[in-house]
């Protein structure tokens, strides 16, 4: 039985039932984070899906990675969700393991799933789009679009910006 301590966290790894001490407050806000915006995630994933979905985010390994990566934006990065997400975005992530949400719409922000580009030995196979336009509004995507527009229309990279 192996057991790990840190300050103000004792916990006994793979010992079921043993009872630890509580986490620091940091821990618990973003664990009590992740958990509403997992229900939050979960209510916006169509009905019939949302099993599956469920199931990848508890996944371990490779499986269910976009999707954790794309709930872990929404919990602690601000990222958008919509009340209902687009079956066939939902769906990229549940057929394609290696789809990862790095680009986003440039007119409603909700994050895209692409497979990213990758090595195989001395092979470079490049990154692949599932959607060139967001299935929940028919926007533009591609990397930080939604982002660096916000940041040009609140002047953070125009003129008057630059001047003061």
């Amino acid at each position: 039985m192996a057991t790990h301590t840190n300050p103000g966290v004792t916990s006994t790894a793979f010992a079921p039932g043993i009872v630890t001490t509580a986490a620091p407050r940091w821990m618990a806000e973003a664990d009590r984070k992740w958990s509403e915006a997992r229900q939050r995630f979960l209510e916006a994933v169509a009905e019939d899906q949302r099993a599956a979905v469920a199931l990848d985010l508890e996944a371990f390994g490779t499986r269910g990675v976009g999707l954790r990566t794309w709930l872990a934006a929404i919990a602690w990065r601000g990222g958008v969700l919509p009340d209902g997400l687009p079956r066939d975005l939902v769906q990229v992530y549940l057929d394609d393991p290696e789809a990862r949400p790095l680009h986003e719409c440039e007119a409603c922000g909700l994050l895209i799933p692409i497979r990213p580009a990758r090595r195989r030995g001395s092979i470079v196979v490049p990154s692949s789009l599932h959607f060139s336009n967001c299935p929940a509004c028919g926007g533009r995507t591609g990397w930080y679009v939604f982002r660096a527009k916000a940041s040009f229309t609140a002047g953070g990279d125009s003129q008057e910006g630059r001047r003061a």
